[in-house]
Order: C-alpha cells, then sequence, then structure tokens
C-alpha cells in the first residue's frame, strides 16, 4: 500500500472548504455594507448613535480585512502544498 503523497492530503481539502465557508460570510458582510451605504449624501440618515455611512463603512471594513486573511489563508496552503509536492519528489 503506497502512503498518499502529503501535498494531497485531504487537509488542503478541509482548509478549502473552511476557506469557501469564511468567504461567503465575508460576502454577506459587504452585502451588509452595501445595503447600508446611503444612495446619496442627503439619504445619511441618523441612527442609533451613529449615522448611516458609518455602519456601512464597519462592514466594509470588516469585509476586507477578512479577505485579506483568507488570501493568506490561500497563499500559505498553496505553498505549503508545493513544498510537500517537492520534498515527496525528492527535491531540496
Amino acid at each position: 500500500m503506497n502512503p498518499i503523497p502529503l501535498h494531497d492530503h485531504g487537509a488542503f481539502n478541509d482548509i478549502e472548504a473552511a476557506a469557501s465557508f469564511i468567504e461567503l460570510g465575508i460576502d454577506a458582510i459587504e452585502g451588509i455594507g452595501v445595503m447600508l451605504q446611503p444612495d446619496m449624501s442627503s439619504a445619511d440618515e441618523q441612527m442609533n448613535f451613529t449615522r448611516r455611512s458609518n455602519a456601512s463603512a464597519v462592514f466594509r471594513f470588516f469585509g476586507e480585512a477578512m479577505k485579506s486573511s483568507i488570501r493568506n489563508i490561500n497563499e500559505a496552503s498553496f505553498r505549503l502544498s508545493n513544498d510537500l509536492r517537492s520534498l515527496d519528489q525528492g527535491e531540496a
């Protein structure tokens, strides 16, 4: 029985699935930010202790912050997979 090469380990599929799920959350957060964004400056209505545009900015900020983290996860997973593939093939 041949062992599964490390670069084909099932954990990479798990990481990809988790990252995809988080990306759905990012889309939802950014969507809330877009919905809250006023159509024009005169529509920037007062909300509870803030304005509509400020609430929108918070959601857009967190969406962007999470996107950066997902990119880092995907890039690290790709690099790790490539490094393991090189090791499996006897490359240094």
